[in-house]
């Protein structure tokens, strides 16, 4: 029996598709949509949760500005993650890190993603394999894992 989803997943800031267990555990279709990226033509996913009892379709199934979203961009090999949470009315959004290498005075990362190129320090890349396991946390928890690094983004937010 399929699940009801309980959150979507946006590829390329236009498509939305329900994540549930329909083409195999919520595990491995995340992974699997993350390896797809290849960052020309599929350059970009983003997970977030559906309101309570909603389904995509819906009028109030709607991402708006000040809700929580997990997003990456990039290819399989070198991708972002980015986490946008609202905490007590205020919207923040943070470039996820790997806490093994902070911030350092090496060179910013290129990472091409569709026409646009992102700047991120080299310990804020992760591969669709690392990535798999932080969206997987996100989903069932709502909270990226201990431990990572968080950079706060100047989005004017």
């Amino acid at each position: 029996m399929r699940m009801q989803s309980t959150h979507v997943t946006t590829v390329n800031g236009f498509t939305k598709i329900p994540l549930d267990d329909s083409e195999g555990p919520i595990p491995e279709t995340l992974a699997g949509m993350l390896g797809r990226l290849n960052g020309t033509s599929l350059f970009s996913l983003a997970l977030w949760k559906l309101p309570a009892g909603a389904a995509l379709g819906d009028a109030s199934a709607t991402r708006a500005v000040d809700e929580n979203y997990l997003q990456s961009a990039g290819s399989a090999t070198a991708m972002s993650i980015e986490l946008r949470r609202t905490v007590d009315g205020v919207t923040s959004q943070f470039a996820a890190g790997s806490s093994s290498s902070s911030a350092t005075n090496a060179p910013w990362v290129s990472i091409p993603f569709g026409q646009h190129t992102l700047e991120v320090q080299p310990n804020e890349v992760f591969s669709a394999e690392e990535a798999a396991a932080i969206y997987l946390a996100y989903y069932e928890t709502g909270e990226i894992p201990d431990g990572l690094a968080l950079r706060e983004l100047d989005l004017g937010l």
